[in-house]
């Protein structure tokens, strides 16, 4: 992503094709109206809820929290806090297959957008690919694309989701 920061961001031009979380300066416009991922027009102003249901070393030391440690740290209390320091989404890494059928992370991400949207904010879930001793990384199109198609229905019902993240094998710009 081009941030408004970026050395160079007016020689890039699909810096402003990708909807970075900041603003970007010097994008042509088709419209009047600013491009934003939120529907007041605000530019996102994001953090994410690390370690959350992907294990981050810095965070859990890598471990697994339970749904229940995960609703206890990342409460609507916390939401609140967060929007009274001007955050406005919070960003969700999530395994890419927490969507495919029922499970307990799907219920869990539920309940926390229900906080998440009381606290007046948005939420960005980002899909990441999970390895672990139970599960090789799938790297086939189809397995992928059933996975994303899973968490964008789930997004569709959740009003508090305003874009999904997906993987990518490449590396980002």
């Amino acid at each position: 992503t081009v941030y408004q920061s970026s050395v160079g961001n007016s020689d890039n031009p699909y810096g402003c094709e990708v909807n970075g979380l900041t603003k970007l300066e010097n994008c042509p416009s088709t419209t009047d109206t600013p491009r934003s991922l939120r529907q007041d027009g605000d530019i996102v102003k994001s953090v994410t809820l690390a370690g959350a249901f992907v294990p981050e070393e810095w965070v859990t030391g890598g471990r697994v929290l339970s749904m229940e440690e995960v609703l206890d740290f990342y409460s609507y209390k916390e939401f609140k806090k967060m929007a009274k320091l001007g955050v406005n989404t919070v960003q969700i890494p999530v395994p890419c297959n927490a969507f495919i059928g029922v499970g307990e992370i799907a219920d869990t991400i539920t309940t926390m957008l229900k906080d998440v949207s009381k606290a007046g904010l948005n939420a960005i879930l980002t899909l990441v690919e999970t390895k672990n001793a139970d599960e090789q990384i799938t790297t086939m199109t189809e397995s992928i694309n059933d996975r994303i198609t899973a968490a964008a229905k789930f997004a569709n019902d959740a009003p508090a989701i305003i874009a999904i993240q997906v993987p990518s094998p490449l590396p980002s710009l």
